[in-house]
């Protein structure tokens, strides 16, 4: 598996952001489709899931600090691990923004 599949500019797309991106998406889709048949709002389920991928990410990035002692915070390895997660953050989160929007 490659690490970086393409770029966008300066923007590297990486393959964990996009695994990352459709298995959320995968996820609220399988959500909504359940809240939806227990009456439950869709928007409430892209909410939540948005909130959840989010805290997520913040939560593995603050663990990670701790338990590693060779990670700094201005590393360059820390940039690049950051990249994947912001790529996964912005897909995701543009995707649910689709996914309300037709739904």
């Amino acid at each position: 598996m490659y690490p970086e599949l393409f770029r966008i500019g300066d923007f590297p797309i990486t393959a964990y952001g996009l695994w990352l991106a459709g298995g959320m998406l995968i996820a609220l889709y399988a959500a909504s489709r359940l809240a939806t048949r227990d009456g439950l709002p869709r928007d409430r389920i892209y909410d939540l899931g948005l909130w959840t991928l989010l805290g997520g990410l913040l939560g593995s990035k603050i663990l990670m600090f701790f338990v590693d002692p060779n990670v700094s915070l201005f590393s360059f390895a820390a940039t690049t691990c950051c990249r994947a997660v912001s790529t996964a953050t912005c897909a995701a989160a543009s995707c649910c923004w689709v996914c309300a929007r037709l739904f």
